[in-house]
Formats: C-alpha cells, structure tokens, sequence
C-alpha cells in the first residue's frame, strides 16, 4: 500500500489492513509512504504505477495486490 501520512483515507486503510494481518497470519502488508517526492516509496510507486500503466498517478491510497491494484478506499 502506497499512503501519505496526512491522508485521512490512507489511515483508516492502515487500520484495516492492520486488523486483516491479525486475522489472517500468512498475510504480508507492505507500507510505503510516499509524501516525499523524493523519497523511496514515493521512487517505489512510480515504477510500480508504470508497469501497470496507471494514468492517473497521485491518488492514495494506492494499493496493489499481485497485478490487481486499487485506488482510494
């Protein structure tokens, strides 16, 4: 899951995948926050949004599961 950190959306999405990790134990959450231009989730979500050919780039939060992914919760 791609976020920011003032993203009100992005942080009940937290809380639910926090609460899914708990349920589920073989269920890996990766989080990469992404405020930073410059930063290494925000690096990590351009290329990921390239390879699956995302045009609208810079919602959050952006998830993405195997080649499936999400925008907004």
């Amino acid at each position: 899951m791609f976020y920011l950190d003032t993203c009100p959306h992005c942080a009940e999405e937290k809380e639910l995948l926090k609460d899914l990790k708990l349920q589920y134990k073989n269920l890996e959450v990766h989080l990469y926050e992404c405020s930073n231009n410059d930063s290494e989730g925000s690096a990590l979500y351009n290329q990921v949004a390239e390879q699956l050919k995302i045009e609208k780039k810079g919602s959050y939060p952006f998830t993405v599961i195997g080649s499936k992914y999400f925008i907004g919760y």
